[in-house]
C-alpha cells in the first residue's frame, strides 16, 4: 500500500502525517491537508518514497578528515557495521542509525582518516571513491594556495 506524506519542507523535512487515501486525510491527526495547511505553514505532500529521498539527502554529509584518535573511538564504541579491510584501504559503518538508514561511515587510506554520513548499504568501494575524490580536491586545493 502507498501512502502519502504531508511534510514541511526544512533543513531536514519533518513528516506531520501520514496519508492512505491520496492526501485528503491525515492518518493520525484526522484533518484534511488543507486543515493541517492552515496550523502548518508551507506544508507539502509527497509519495513515501519522495519524501524518504528529500529526506535522507538532507541527512548526508560529505567526506571531511578526522583524526586517527576519533577513528578509533568510533570503531571501539559500538561494534561496527560492514568493517571491510583492503590492503590499506579501510571502511566501516556506524551500527547506530542515525536516521532511518542513514549512518556515519568511517574510512580510512593509510595513515589518514574520513567520516561522512550517508546510507547505511553504501559499498566499500563507493566509500573509498568518495575519499579519494577527497583527497585530490584537498590536495589540489593546498597545491593552489602555495602558489
Amino acid at each position: 500500500m502507498t501512502y502519502k506524506v504531508f511534510y514541511i519542507p526544512s533543513f531536514c523535512p519533518e513528516a506531520i502525517d501520514l496519508s492512505y487515501d491520496n492526501g485528503k486525510t491525515g492518518i493520525q491527526s484526522g484533518a484534511t491537508f488543507e486543515q493541517l495547511r492552515e496550523q502548518y505553514t508551507g506544508l507539502q505532500i509527497a509519495d513515501r518514497d519522495a519524501f524518504e529521498a528529500l529526506r535522507e539527502s538532507s541527512l548526508r554529509l560529505p567526506v571531511s578528515e578526522i583524526d586517527e584518535a576519533t577513528f578509533n573511538d568510533q570503531l571501539e564504541v559500538l561494534p561496527p557495521d560492514d568493517l571491510v579491510i583492503v590492503g590499506q584501504q579501510v571502511s566501516f559503518k556506524c551500527s547506530e542509525r542515525y536516521s532511518g538508514r542513514i549512518t556515519s561511515i568511517y574510512a580510512g587510506q593509510g595513515p589518514r582518516y574520513f567520516h561522512l554520513r550517508d546510507v547505511c548499504d553504501l559499498p566499500h568501494a563507493e566509500i573509498m571513491r568518495r575519499v579519494e575524490q577527497f583527497m585530490s580536491s584537498t590536495a589540489a586545493q593546498a597545491e593552489k594556495e602555495a602558489m
